[in-house]
């Protein structure tokens, strides 16, 4: 998996279906369909719960969407810190990783 498969499976939740998040995220249903049904088959398990309006997380989709959010934070922060650094303005601190 890829952590662009993990922001879309954050995104089809927020979207509360497929369709909403694939018209958000301009890419086709169906391979939006095709990443969680690859998301599904590597974990080993459902992880929403299709209707025909809504979809909704399975136990295991909530860990996972909790931990995809997280995953996609700490993207963003990585990104955020780097564009400070090169601008000059550094918030890393590498020995802040040490424990």
């Amino acid at each position: 998996m890829n952590l662009e498969t993990y922001r879309n499976f954050v995104k089809i939740i927020d979207a509360g279906t497929i369709s909403a998040a694939a018209r958000e995220l301009c890419i086709a249903q169906p391979a939006l369909s095709h990443q969680l049904k690859t998301l599904e088959a590597a974990y080993g398990t459902a992880l929403v719960k299709r209707s025909a309006r809504h979809i909704s997380l399975t136990s295991a989709g909530h860990i996972l969407y909790e931990r995809a959010k997280r995953m996609c934070l700490m993207e963003q922060a990585a990104q955020e810190e780097i564009h400070a650094c090169i601008a000059g303005y550094p918030s890393f601190r590498p020995d802040a990783l040490v424990a």
